[in-house]
């Protein structure tokens, strides 16, 4: 009994196919300029022309046509041509026609020059694509691309796919507990200027503590301390206006909310205004008119006569000084005059002189017998 060949035949087969497919890969494409397929996205490590890898990676916008997703293949090559050089290996696992084709890390090694296989690339435009091969069917006839334009030893994006800038995770946002807080002011709604108007907060959770800004509208008019719920401010230089209070809290916990108190509408009214006192004009005290007190009349001294017996002159009696009368003006004039003083004194000691000699006369006459006789 003869065995069958097909088998045999089938799998030489397979691998003709095969060894075509990896051969157009690894070769040049054809001669014809493919439509293409799709975008490609690049993310690029640096835009130099000998840097390698040229790119982070390179990612199509779709799977490859159905039939087309054994083998794919990243190339770059001059703007409209259809030749290109490959920019790291070909990837063969299969199954690229079924979800996006991304090539990243070892699977892209070669600079942009490495890939033309050049030293210096000239300015210009060029591709970088994505090819896609069937077992079968061999390389589509479509591409995915984007275009690059080469200056002076740098490359940069033309069109196509974009390069987006890896952006760092940003962290999830701690969920924070909420706070209430609920503004009460005393005097309630209204208060005269100058009136020491009191506002307090109340908080919740009631064991918290922080900071209570009282604040009208969005501008800030005091500050104080929560202790344990209770925010208490006083404020007394508000002028007459309307209001709209909010008290705003800012726990010190930071894993609580900062809160802000529904608006309290409220009016200080003009305060009431004294009238000055007038002050009185000090009336002036007119001073008294000093009263004259005429002067006592003098007395003439007596005129000494003889006699046996000699007299004593009389001791002149001291005319008593008036008393001055307190007043508001000039004292008054008072007293003896000063000649009239002098003319006294002097009558008197003639007077006493007088008397004298007379009594020595006296003396030197006879004195009758029997009677007894004057002696110094």
């Amino acid at each position: 009994m003869r065995k069958s060949r097909f088998p045999q035949f089938a799998a030489a087969v397979l691998l003709m196919v095969t060894a075509s497919a990896a051969a157009a890969i690894l070769g040049t494409a054809g001669t014809a300029q493919a439509a293409p397929l799709g975008t490609l996205t690049l993310t690029a490590l640096t835009g130099s022309t000998t840097t390698a890898p040229m790119l982070v990676s390179a990612t199509t916008s779709s799977a490859c046509p159905a039939g087309y997703g054994q083998n794919v293949g990243l190339r770059v090559g001059p703007a409209g041509s259809a030749t290109g050089g490959l920019l790291g290996a070909a990837l063969g696992a299969g199954g690229y026609d079924t979800a996006p084709v991304t090539f990243s890390g070892g699977q892209i090694s070669r600079s942009l020059a490495q890939g033309l296989a050049v030293t210096a690339v000239a300015d210009g435009d060029y591709d970088v694509y994505v090819e896609c091969f069937g077992v079968s069917s061999g390389k589509h006839p479509d591409r995915f691309q984007t275009t690059i334009t080469v200056t002076g030893g740098s490359w940069e994006l033309k069109g196509g796919g974009g390069v987006p800038t890896p952006t760092a995770t940003p962290s999830p946002t701690p969920t924070k507990t909420p706070t209430t807080t609920a503004l009460v002011m005393s005097p309630a709604n209204s208060a005269p200027a100058g009136t020491r108007i009191t506002a307090t907060l109340n908080v919740t959770p009631a064991t918290l503590g922080g900071q209570f800004q009282l604040l009208n509208g969005t501008a800030s008019l005091t500050s104080g301390n929560v202790v344990n719920g209770v925010g208490v401010v006083t404020i007394d230089t508000l002028p007459a206006a309307s209001y709209s209070l909010v008290g705003r809290f800012t726990p010190l916990d930071p894993t609580y909310e900062v809160s802000t108190s529904d608006p309290v509408a409220y009016t200080v009214t003009p305060g009431q205004t004294n009238s000055p006192t007038p002050t009185t004009t000090p009336t002036r005290t007119t001073s008294p008119t000093p009263t004259t007190t005429n002067s006592p009349t003098p007395t003439n001294s007596p005129t000494p006569t003889e006699s046996s017996t000699p007299t004593n002159s009389p001791t002149p009696t001291d005319s008593p000084s008036p008393t001055p009368t307190a007043s508001g003006g000039n004292l008054p004039v008072t007293g003896m005059p000063l000649m009239l003083i002098v003319g006294s004194g002097a009558a008197l000691v003639g007077g006493g002189s007088g008397l004298l000699l007379a009594a020595r006369r006296r003396r030197d006459q006879v004195v009758p017998s029997g009677l007894p006789q004057w002696r110094d």
